[in-house]
């Protein structure tokens, strides 16, 4: 996995699990309901987390595609060996 998608899945789970939490009852926000986006913004990070995923090599396929060289480079003419 790459860093972004690391970092996609620690977000996920981590709000996740606050936004279960929050919302469970068992920890106790008071007035702030603020914090009642957390669960939301967890499962955004899920998604980006799956989408990347999925893409993750299909984007490596393509970088490295536009990495190499050309397949079908021009001969360049040989002029030190000129027979006559």
């Amino acid at each position: 996995m790459s860093k972004t998608t690391k970092v996609l899945l620690l977000l996920a789970i981590v709000c996740l699990v606050a936004g279960v939490l929050l919302n469970s009852g068992l920890i106790g926000v008071g007035e702030c309901s603020a914090l009642y986006v957390v669960f939301p913004f967890g499962a955004i990070f899920a998604g980006l987390f799956l989408i990347s995923k999925l893409l993750e090599k299909e984007s490596a396929r393509y970088d490295e595609e536009h990495r190499a060289p050309d397949q079908h480079p021009e001969p360049k003419p040989n002029l030190g060996n000129a027979q006559h």
